[in-house]
């Protein structure tokens, strides 16, 4: 009996002892499953929705709203290269303002371009490719050689890269140079202007002389055109000579120096640009006879207009280069956005003199605060 109940005891209290190492084993199970899930949940679900968020919330969206905001929608984003004569003529500096002021306004990408040997043709060759190379989706185009950069033009096209012609034409005689508009202060009616002003000052008589630009380049053919048929209007008025002074104020200062000692009796200077005007007005002042001949540029620039002030120079034409680079890059933004162009569009001109020049003079200091960016 004894050893019966002692078994029995024996047997309660291993039963005890199992069931109190099953309840520790559940205690353990249940404390450590809490202690994984906060580990695990965090890292998968909870980052990755913010990220998709962050995708699928369209940034479609946002773009939309700013292209929205812009006169233009279909340019904003879109890549440009304006390439132009040089960077060191003040009027190309303006230019270049002109254009990125209107590229921000449209919302474009615009790059400016230039050779540093100014009027260089083979080194906007060079620019054009570049542009080509870039993938730009348009290219606005100042050539120095109507006719010289035809091939690169040729290029663009054949890269489907479509060409904004910008104050100098394109000589598409082969038809395979083609631009989308030709943006243009008239040079004819330019050269018409300040011609008709000199042989005015000149008392209709007298011999003339024309500085010119680089031969070949369009500007140069069209301002010769437009001096000889006004001088031609005057019998008493003659063409002595015309020489290359390629468009440079130290250039300038030295072809008349030249002409001042072959034609003694010089009365009319006609420059086809206001930096070689302003060269030949220092040789003129040099040489005593600033009271016997008349002097006149092309182009508006602050020292021609300054020299006009002072009533140092008689005569310029206002091209307005800011304007003209400004509409040659709206241009390209309305191409962008699919329209259709007109095939010319012209810049107003003004004629300048001592009477009218405070109000060019504002114009170009207003101009003045869209510096170009480097």
């Amino acid at each position: 009996m004894k050893v019966t109940k002692m078994r029995k005891m024996l047997l309660l209290a291993l039963a005890g002892l199992l069931v109190v190492t099953l309840c520790i084993g559940c205690t353990q199970d249940t404390a450590e499953t809490p202690a994984e899930t906060p580990s695990e949940q965090p890292s998968t679900a909870q980052p990755e929705q913010p990220a998709e968020t962050a995708q699928e919330e369209p940034e479609e969206a946002p773009e939309q709203e700013a292209s929205g905001d812009y006169k233009y929608p279909g340019a904003v984003g879109k890549t440009a290269t304006i390439i132009l004569k040089d960077l060191t003529n003040p009027v190309w500096i303006q230019a270049a303002a002109g254009a990125q002021a209107a590229a921000e306004e449209f919302g474009m990408d615009l790059e400016v371009a230039a050779p540093v040997v100014s009027n260089n043709n083979d080194e906007q060759i060079q620019l054009v490719q570049q542009a080509i190379a870039k993938k730009k989706d348009i290219v606005i185009l100042t050539p120095a050689d109507s006719t010289g950069i035809v091939p690169a033009v040729t290029e663009l096209n054949e890269a489907n890269i479509p060409v904004i012609n910008l104050n100098t034409k394109i000589n598409n005689e082969s038809g395979k140079a083609n631009s989308e508009t030709f943006v243009v202060a008239d040079n004819i009616t330019c050269a018409t202007l300040c011609a008709t002003e000199l042989a005015k000052l000149a008392g209709e008589e007298g011999e003339a002389i024309i500085l010119q630009g680089p031969s070949g380049g369009q500007v140069t053919i069209d301002l010769t055109k437009g001096a000889e048929d006004t001088f031609a209007k005057y019998p008493n008025i003659k063409i002595v000579d015309k020489k290359d002074a390629k468009f440079d104020r130290a250039t300038g200062y030295s072809v008349t120096q030249d002409m001042l000692i072959t034609y003694p009796n010089l009365k009319i200077i006609f420059s086809c640009n206001d930096e070689m005007a302003l060269g030949a007005l220092k040789a003129v002042e040099e040489a005593g006879k600033q009271d016997d001949i008349v002097i006149g540029g092309i182009d508006g620039n602050q020292d021609a207009l300054a020299a006009i002030k002072e009533g140092r120079l008689d005569v310029t034409v206002y091209k307005n280069f800011w304007l003209q680079a400004y509409t040659a890059t709206e241009a390209a933004a309305r191409f962008l956005n699919g329209e259709k162009l007109e095939e010319l569009i012209p810049i107003d001109l003004s004629v300048v003199t001592k009477d009218n020049v405070d109000e060019y003079i504002e114009k170009n200091i207003e101009y003045s605060k869209y510096e170009p960016k480097q």
